[in-house]
């Protein structure tokens, strides 16, 4: 089974899901602290898994999270004083991957940072999904893009690619279809035409765009890991 839930806004999100389940943040927090959940994290020192992993923590014991670097000696600060375990994990070499994962519950794939080559990203995702089947992860979610259905944008090929084979897997999996970064903004001015005028419009003549932090994204992605069991649709 595979959901899709867009994340506009954190706080939105903790709203929905106190008044939907009549339960405070403490409950829920304890409650799933009796259930020894081990969580795997890849793409942690990144711009947005950095902020899952910090408010992960904040969640869940220390004991509980396994953070999967591409190379261990790259682990932040945050990271190593945290005290959780470390184990590499490279996408793009599969035979790493199995013992990252083994012994996790919920494994989060943050999606490989390049967008030069769909093929290439692609097959990394593959790669850690098929590796959280093969050590038994029981719910995996995948840090996709929002859109729209099938999206024509390029960027959102190998999100969608990636999606395709999450269905046909066999592990109950979860897209979390985030909101566009904030801080991507410039990448936007290429568009712009200074000969239109002074007045620069992110996105270009093209409606509006709800913008949000990387950390009320990660603060998303970390509760919905630890408590998500249907689908949400989430606005500002």
């Amino acid at each position: 089974m595979v959901l899709s839930i867009n994340i506009l806004s954190a706080m939105t999100y903790m709203l929905c899901l106190g008044h939907h389940n009549g339960m405070c943040k403490h409950e829920l927090e304890a409650g799933h602290r009796l259930k020894m959940v081990k969580y795997v994290l890849t793409g942690a020192t990144g711009g947005l898994g950095s902020k899952v992993f910090k408010h992960l923590i904040r969640l869940v014991k220390v004991s509980d999270v396994i953070v999967s670097p591409y190379h261990p000696a790259g682990a932040t600060p945050d990271i190593l004083d945290s005290g959780v375990e470390i184990r590499q994990g490279e996408f793009t070499k599969p035979e790493t991957l199995d013992a990252a994962f083994l012994g996790g519950d919920k494994l989060l794939v943050v999606s490989c940072p390049s967008i030069a080559c769909d093929e290439i990203r692609v097959k990394s995702h593959i790669a850690a999904i098929n590796a959280a089947k093969h050590v038994g992860i029981k719910h995996v979610y995948y840090d996709s893009l929002l859109s729209v259905g099938e999206s024509q944008a390029a960027v959102m090929q190998a999100h969608l690619d990636t999606k395709n084979h999450l269905k046909g897997c066999g592990l109950t999996c979860t897209v979390i279809r985030e909101g566009i970064y904030s801080k991507s903004y410039p990448l936007y001015f290429g568009y712009w035409d200074p000969s239109r005028g002074r007045e620069a419009r992110v996105p270009y003549d093209d409606g509006g765009i709800a913008w949000v932090c990387r950390d009320n994204l990660g603060e998303g992605t970390s509760r919905l890991m630890i408590t998500v069991r249907e689908t949400y649709m989430l606005s500002l």
